[in-house]
């Protein structure tokens, strides 16, 4: 992996991130909808965009760009594997909280 391109590495290194790294945060097993609060705001952003032409290109841009960018990240090898150690984690967390 090109270490300029994985800016979010620990010292540039994937295999220098163990999975305890990734999982002290996660939060998934609860609900958040706070995020909602900003509906109104986000519509209003999305009106202007429609209505000017420029404005639209450049946000369809930005989000090709990361859309890309997400992939890119996606098919690296080193990432699959984390992101499998990952979901394994999760799975035997969800079991665990479960039984």
């Amino acid at each position: 992996m090109h270490q300029r391109k994985a800016y979010f590495n620990s010292n540039g290194e994937i295999s220098g991130l163990d999975l305890e790294y990734w999982t002290l945060f996660d939060r998934t097993h609860l609900y958040d909808d706070s995020i909602r609060r900003y509906d109104e705001g986000a519509a209003r952003w999305m009106d202007l965009f429609r209505k000017d032409a420029r404005l639209m290109r450049l946000h369809q841009a930005s989000v090709d760009w990361y859309e890309r960018k997400a992939a890119e990240l996606r098919a690296e090898p080193e990432l699959q594997e984390l992101e499998n150690r990952v979901r394994e984690s999760d799975q035997n967390r969800a079991q665990s909280r479960n039984a």
